[in-house]
């Protein structure tokens, strides 16, 4: 559940354009491991990544490129399954 409220979080500042460029290039930077979480600093204040998201050997202090795009063949696969199974409840 954590992850996909991330996930929002950074596509809702994707979407709306406080990420520069509207792709996601910025400078991300992990600040500090509180648990299993990583708390990354950017432009625009931070937010919490869970760990297992990193790369293997990340700690705090290393500088991370973040790329987010949308996966439109995934999304008509995923689209594909809901709708096959709607119609197997019929």
């Amino acid at each position: 559940m954590r992850m996909w409220v991330i996930i929002v979080f950074i596509l809702f500042h994707v979407i709306s354009g406080s990420l520069p460029g509207k792709g996601g290039a910025s400078t991300f930077i992990i600040d500090r491991l509180e648990g299993e979480m990583a708390v990354i600093e950017w432009e625009n204040g931070v937010f919490n990544l869970p760990r297992e998201l990193l790369p293997l050997g990340a700690r705090e202090g290393d500088v991370l490129q973040i790329l987010i795009e949308i996966d439109n063949e995934a999304k008509k696969k995923r689209l594909k399954i809901i709708e096959d199974l709607m119609q197997f409840d019929e």
